[in-house]
């Protein structure tokens, strides 16, 4: 078992999302830590072509930030093969940073084979999501590896209440090892409700013109926009709240198909709505404050019943 008193490093394995970059970033305070975030070969070409495809997580700028890039297929089919070296990769980094008693902290279920190779013992296992839903065609194979590794990890983070009843139900034995621990938030982003007044922020005054005869509250929406997330509900909810006034603010994704093109420019026409496209920080938490309140569109999957959006966090 290992020594919980005297841990000297932390890697955090799959960053994929700003969420778990900010939850985990305030340990840099108190031990070493290394972020790693992954991708692979062929997503890198996409991203050269289909720019607006993607939503890249930014660095921190103050920590110890790696890109790993593997072939396609690392996380699955080729991962026999991937996984053994990723596993040497975490063993050369630590003996790097001559960490004598470091943890990983592993955000996907298909990092299980990890579990195996590295010790359960220094493993913590850090859900984000109902991770069925992403894929759909394995969702029984994710089912039982995200069992298998909740059940021998050190411990079992998740994101939402519901999530973390979820996996103590599904595997009872660990259910003492599971803690519910919501999505990270620095300070700083969080304003004090003085600060916040109808109208008075210098963004929220320079665009009530932009908004037509609307004059109501400012309602945010901040995530991809398109068919599969939400963008008909969205829609649908402007069509009915004309008095409102809508911002809206991340990438139009799925271009290439004819139903995203047609929520976009159903979006683009409403006369209470401004489109601002993908931001970035701190542009975005700025135009964040301008919304009186934020909404998250919903994906109607059965399976997204314990997804917790990663947009929660902003």
């Amino acid at each position: 078992m290992a020594d919980n008193s005297s841990i000297d490093g932390v890697t955090v394995l799959g960053v994929q999302f700003a969420s778990i970059k900010h939850l985990f970033a305030p340990l840099t305070d108190r031990t070493n830590v290394m972020f790693v975030h992954f991708n692979d070969w062929l997503n890198e070409l996409r991203r050269m072509v289909q720019p607006s495809e993607f939503v890249d997580v930014e660095p921190l700028a103050s920590a110890d930030w790696r890109e790993w890039r593997y072939p396609p297929g690392w996380a699955n089919r080729l991962s026999p093969w991937i996984m053994p070296k990723v596993a040497q990769r975490v063993r050369q980094a630590w003996r790097a940073r001559e960490w004598k008693n470091p943890r990983l902290v592993v955000t996907f279920p298909y990092f299980l084979p990890l579990a195996r190779a590295i010790g359960p013992e220094r493993i913590v296992y850090y859900a984000v999501d109902n991770y069925q839903a992403y894929w759909p065609d394995r969702a029984a194979v994710v089912y039982a590896q995200e069992n298998e590794l909740t059940a021998v990890a050190a411990a079992t983070i998740a994101a939402s209440s519901q999530l973390a009843e979820w996996f103590r139900g599904r595997v009872p034995t660990a259910a003492a090892k599971v803690r519910h621990v919501s999505n990270g938030v620095r300070s700083d982003m969080v304003l004090s409700t003085e600060v916040i007044k109808d109208g008075s922020l210098p963004l929220q005054a320079s665009l009530a013109h932009s908004f037509g005869a609307a004059d109501g509250a400012v309602v945010g929406c901040y995530g991809n926009i398109a068919s599969g997330y939400g963008g008909e509900f969205l829609a649908a909810v402007i069509e009915r709240s004309p008095r409102f006034r809508f911002l809206l603010m991340g990438r139009y994704i799925g271009q290439q198909r004819s139903s995203d093109k047609g929520v976009v420019e159903r979006l683009r026409n409403f006369p209470n709505v401004i489109m601002t496209g993908h931001l970035r920080e701190p542009e975005s938490l700025q135009t964040l404050r301008q919304c009186d309140v934020m909404i998250i569109t919903p994906r109607q999957a059965a399976l997204d019943h314990y997804s917790c959006p990663n947009r929660l966090w902003t």
